[in-house]
């Protein structure tokens, strides 16, 4: 198969040289790049896309423990981005100074105006938010940490009642 030479590659199937960023990587190869370009690749996805889908059906129903793991490590990273991103701790202020929750498990974003269940809905859900925080590049303006306490009192009541 072609190998990548002088930032060159040949593609295996259209037959053209192309720099390497046009090659996606792949640890199972000599060159650490996959022996196709990435529009080649693309245009076979396009032409499979329905058995694709299939195999990639029936691979996760009989994988499905492995799939449930994998996707509650990847939820937990991408909360753990937005924890690091937004401070780590709960930054609801109180008569006794700053909550300061920082367990990760007690943290989740507060958006200022009220409007989380909207947008988190919007978004279609929890998850997907703190996603779309990342590609937001952590917006500051309308988002903060709090822990679950102040969060969910302050959707419900209105107010945070560690500041009563």
């Amino acid at each position: 198969m072609p190998k990548a030479e002088g930032g060159i590659k040949l593609c295996s199937k259209c037959k053209k040289k192309k720099s390497l960023n046009m090659f996606i990587k792949d640890k199972f190869t000599l060159d650490g790049l996959c022996y196709q370009c990435k529009s080649c690749q693309k245009e076979w996805r396009i032409e499979n896309s329905e058995s694709e889908r299939i195999r990639g059906k029936y691979w996760r129903d009989n994988n499905k423990e492995h799939c449930v793991k994998h996707n509650k490590e990847r939820t937990k990273n991408i909360k753990q981005k937005v924890i690091d991103a937004y401070g780590c701790k709960c930054v609801c202020k109180h008569k006794k100074g700053i909550c300061g929750e920082a367990a990760f498990e007690f943290l989740s974003i507060q958006h200022k105006d009220g409007s989380g269940g909207k947008h988190t809905k919007a978004l279609g859900g929890p998850n997907r938010l703190y996603r779309w925080l990342i590609k937001n590049n952590y917006p500051k303006g309308n988002f903060e940490l709090h822990c679950m306490n102040c969060n969910f009192s302050k959707g419900k009541y209105g107010y945070c009642p560690y500041k009563k």
